[in-house]
């Protein structure tokens, strides 16, 4: 039996404020994933202006992993047998500071590894 437990999850976001939480996969079960990211954001280029992709503990407290994609750039990749522990998400946040009418996009697909 082939398990397809996937998490599929997107976000547009206008101006976010400051370490918005772009999109969540919410808490997931325990197991190994593969992780899919495509994001970017139109913002100009400066200190803070970034989005973060993030493996969060299972308290949704700390950081265990962080992916950072700076401002004005589109990136693609894919994180491979990632361990994920009960509760564990991945997230994508904005930075510290967003332009005026700049655009943030995340879109995170999570399956478990075959």
């Amino acid at each position: 039996m082939v398990d397809s437990f996937h998490v599929r999850v997107s976000s547009r976001n206008v101006a976010p404020a400051a370490n918005t939480v772009l999109a969540d996969t919410g808490a997931l079960a325990a197991g190994q994933y593969d992780i899919e990211v495509d994001a970017g954001s139109s913002d100009t280029v400066a200190l803070g202006k970034h989005i973060e992709i993030q493996h969060r503990n299972a308290a949704n407290g700390a950081n265990l992993h962080t992916y950072v994609i700076p401002g004005p750039l589109a990136q693609s990749f894919v994180w491979k047998k990632i361990h994920v522990a009960l509760n564990e998400r991945i997230r994508g946040q904005s930075g510290v500071i967003a332009g005026a009418g700049s655009v943030y996009t995340v879109h995170i697909i999570v399956r478990r590894s075959q």
